[in-house]
């Protein structure tokens, strides 16, 4: 069952009926995930099982970010998805210049 991989979806009826129903819903809107490989509260593995489920998604995994990663290319990213209306086509290869900050032990 598709609840067994959305965790979020108890053994309660209703859970399950509205569960159920929204898989039903025929036009699955456009979703552009973005996350962070180094993110430790949202991590890209809980992600995919969403990027799997909806029908015209996309999942864009940045590989030196964190939860709160944000930059010119990400909200570059989110604007082009806004303004086309669609992940499809989205030049994603800027994110592999974002990169972790120095870790700093004094102030410099």
């Amino acid at each position: 069952m598709a609840a067994d991989r959305l965790p979020w979806v108890s053994e309660d009826p209703a859970s399950l009926r509205l569960f159920e129903l929204a898989q039903k819903v025929a036009a699955a809107p456009t979703t552009l995930l973005i996350s962070g490989a180094l993110d430790p509260a949202t991590p890209p593995e809980t992600a995919k099982p969403a990027a799997h489920d909806l029908a015209n998604s996309r999942l864009i995994i940045v590989k030196q970010g964190t939860h709160g990663t944000g930059s010119q290319c990400t909200d570059g990213l989110i604007a082009d998805f806004v303004k086309q209306g669609s992940a499809a086509g989205l030049d994603a290869s800027c994110t592999d210049q974002i990169h972790l900050p120095a870790f700093q032990t004094r102030a410099q």
